[in-house]
């Protein structure tokens, strides 16, 4: 399923139909494989394919560039004072269930890049 990243709204379900399986390249099938094999060497091909058509959905809507920058942004070095400043600040534990703890998470994306401490 492809979701509008603004309103959660469904745009697109990506379905079997949504490929002509007879169009995809594969391997010989017809050479000596049995069933099973040939049925999965066509459902890796379609996995494949669909992951394609949902890269190009993204890239078409605003999804991609705003992923893109927030990967980017966590991998920045101001995120990762942040980061550390939280972790030494709650004595590297979980907030919930007191185990240590490795990530901070955001509690909301409203200020990403300008959260509060």
């Amino acid at each position: 399923m492809t979701k509008c990243t603004k309103c959660d709204k469904f745009l697109k379900s990506h379905k079997h139909r949504d490929v002509n399986l007879s169009e995809l390249k594969s391997k010989n099938l017809n050479e000596g494989f049995e069933y099973h094999d040939k049925l999965n060497e066509v459902r890796f091909l379609f996995a494949q394919k669909i992951k394609k058509l949902r890269l190009e959905q993204k890239k078409r809507t605003n999804e991609w560039s705003i992923q893109q920058w927030y990967y980017g942004y966590l991998e920045s070095n101001i995120w990762r004072k942040k980061r550390d400043w939280i972790l030494n600040k709650m004595d590297y534990k979980c907030e919930r269930c007191g185990k240590k703890a490795l990530y901070v998470h955001h509690k909301t994306y409203d200020r990403v890049g300008y959260e509060n401490p």
